[in-house]
């Protein structure tokens, strides 16, 4: 039966069910953070080409959050600053050579890429971390021309040279306010859910020597060691990175994946460490409480001389404070090494980590071996990664956002917009029916559930009327928003 959408009466808010929608019991499972890296430096996951159309990289977004719903994938670290440049139209950067072929050349009618990718993650209900390399300008100088406005070209005062790798200063203050600035664009102009850094701080190789010595002489007034003040230079941009994201929006996360080991003095390994390497300590910032999660990047197989993953990782399980704390995988690597020490790799780490309750997720890096291997990851990613979870401790979600309706391809939809944090984990969405017309309306209907943030409207079997909609958030508890969002729809029946 078809038919015909014919007004919209009103939207307003309304308690018809119970507060809690209790699954009956205290301790449940619940699906883990399922997350992947999606790299756009060197076209390393994405796009397939940094010369397609605009049309051409549309399909290509849709084709990878597709691709990651099918692999129960929740969230997304997108990679969309990788040379202080741009994936999205910036007053700030230009638009990334990786993205257009040409440092500042932008699509055709304005296409912005970034805005695209956020509505296609929302769409299936994938959180949209946006991942930042705060210092970088150049991960390979010399391989394409930079825009005159890029930061090498506009504030070389800025810029300390590594030969081929070019970095932002991270004791000038200035380098600060200009990282600060992009945070605060993006967040201010993007629905994302959060700004994500990852390990790249001070440079690995070649490691840093004097080249800030000049900096350190100018602002290293209280500080008789480099070292310490080099740290000290990281802390103050996550501390203030922190602080901004607060301020605008709130919700939004902030998370950081350093290096997986710290420091060698505590945890019986004798690999590089962030600590004296790159100049990043995060246990303070657990300490501190200025990250909402962390990803360390445990990449290191079981049993390995210098770097055990079985250690890293008890490491990390028992020092990561109130941060939500999600292992970070080298599925690039380990996947093609099927067996080491006569074991599957990334199935054994998998195994630990689910087994290990002080963990909320997995992140893979990166997206492209999940893509290549969809078919035989799926046992790594599919909704049996759960872990035991005391559901007291979680939120109950908020209601969803006000309910709109929308037509696209000769079909109507409602559509709402998912109000929860991550200490409420919904998951989602119940949609619920009532004729409001006569007596029926005192028995709503459950439709269904959604993990979508839309429903299509479907008469079904049911004539015409005046309907009701009530959509309520639902966590991974199975416990129901107190309240719903709801609206009025005057629907024809059709023949």
């Amino acid at each position: 039966m078809k038919f015909l959408l014919l007004l919209i009466l009103t939207v307003y808010n309304l308690n018809l069910f119970p507060q809690r929608y209790i699954s009956g019991a205290e301790i449940i499972n619940h699906r883990y953070n399922n997350a992947v890296w999606v790299a756009t430096v060197f076209n390393i996951d994405f796009p397939s080409s940094n010369r397609i159309s605009s049309s051409k990289l549309k399909e290509e977004i849709v084709e990878l959050f597709e691709n990651l719903a099918k692999l129960n994938i929740n969230t997304v670290y997108f990679q969309i600053r990788s040379e202080c440049d741009a994936f999205y139209p910036s007053n700030i950067e230009p638009v990334s050579f990786w993205l257009t072929g040409e440092q500042g050349k932008s699509f055709e009618g304005n296409f912005d890429p970034l805005e695209f990718a956020i509505s296609e993650a929302k769409k299936r209900n994938i959180e949209f971390h946006a991942w930042i390399n705060p210092y970088r300008a150049s991960a390979a100088h010399g391989t394409y021309n930079y825009h005159k406005n890029h930061v090498i070209n506009l504030k070389p005062e800025l810029i300390l040279d590594f030969g081929k790798m070019r970095l932002l200063d991270p004791g000038n203050p200035a380098s600060v306010q200009h990282i600060l600035s992009v945070i605060n664009d993006v967040v201010s102009r993007y629905n994302v859910d959060g700004i994500h850094f990852d390990d790249y701080f001070y440079p690995y190789d070649p490691q840093i020597k004097n080249e800030d010595l000049h900096t350190f002489k100018k602002y290293g007034s209280g500080f008789n060691n480099i070292k310490d003040w080099r740290r000290e230079n990281v802390h103050n941009l996550i501390r203030k990175t922190h602080a901004l994201i607060k301020s605008i929006k709130p919700n939004v996360q902030f998370g950081v994946s350093p290096f997986g080991i710290v420091s060698n003095r505590a945890k019986g390994t004798a690999g590089l460490s962030s600590y004296d390497e790159i100049y990043c300590d995060p246990v303070v910032w657990i300490q501190e409480g200025i990250i909402d999660y962390i990803v360390p990047q445990i990449y290191f197989e079981i049993g390995h001389k210098r770097a055990d993953f079985k250690i890293v990782y008890d490491w990390w399980a028992k020092n990561h404070g109130n941060v939500k704390l999600i292992a970070g995988l080298y599925g690039s690597k380990f996947y093609n090494q099927s067996t080491l020490n006569g074991k599957n790799e990334l199935l054994e780490q998998s195994k630990l980590i689910l087994e290990n309750k002080s963990y909320s997720g997995l992140a893979f890096f990166s997206y492209k071996i999940l893509k290549e291997n969809s078919d035989k990851l799926r046992e790594y990613l599919n909704s049996s990664l759960t872990k035991i979870i005391d559901c007291s401790k979680l939120e109950i979600p908020e209601k969803p956002g006000k309910i709109s309706v929308i037509n696209e391809d000769g079909k109507s939809y409602l559509a709402w917009e998912n109000t929860n944090n991550s200490n409420s984990l919904s998951s989602k969405f119940r949609i619920f029916r009532s004729k409001i017309d006569d007596l029926t309306g005192i028995f709503p209907v459950l439709l269904g559930e959604t993990t979508l943030n839309r429903w299509e409207i479907k008469l079904d079997n049911t004539s015409g009327g005046e309907f009701e909609y009530s959509v309520f958030s639902v966590n991974q508890c199975d416990e129901q928003s107190e309240l719903s969002s709801n609206i009025k729809l005057r629907l024809k029946a059709k023949q």
